[in-house]
């Protein structure tokens, strides 16, 4: 199931235990691409609590993953939403590099990457990391 607001995207995916979330980047800062993408993933998932860098060869996603972690956060910044908590460890990407346009990282594509990133981050058994 996928639903939207004006602040992000949100893909529940009950038969992968995760959730997965867009988090529209600040066209008005710089140039970047439409959105950041997290995947949740929840306690007693294999790569609950583990950090990105040790993902980083073995997952595939634009610019490579930048984030891992427990975010809880009362602020108002899309970018630092309160939605995420200690229930979830996120999994993530952004579309901040240089080079990365919204014409070519647009919110199409970036929900494709986020898509793939749940996708492959849903195959991990504890011996595969």
């Amino acid at each position: 199931m996928t639903t939207t607001d004006l602040k992000h995207t949100v893909l529940c995916i009950p038969s992968l235990d995760m959730e997965a979330r867009l988090i529209p980047n600040d066209q008005n800062l710089f140039d970047c691409g439409y959105a950041n993408g997290y995947v949740g993933v929840q306690k007693g998932h294999p790569l609950y609590g583990i950090d990105y860098n040790q993902l980083f060869e073995k997952v595939s996603v634009h610019g490579g993953l930048t984030f891992s972690g427990h975010i809880k956060s009362f602020s108002s910044d899309v970018n630092n939403p309160n939605w995420l908590d200690e229930g979830f460890w996120w999994i993530g990407f952004d579309t901040k590099h240089t080079g990365d346009t919204l014409k070519a990282e647009d919110k199409d594509y970036c929900l494709e990457e986020l898509v793939s990133l749940a996708c492959q981050l849903s195959t991990f058994t504890k011996t595969k990391y």
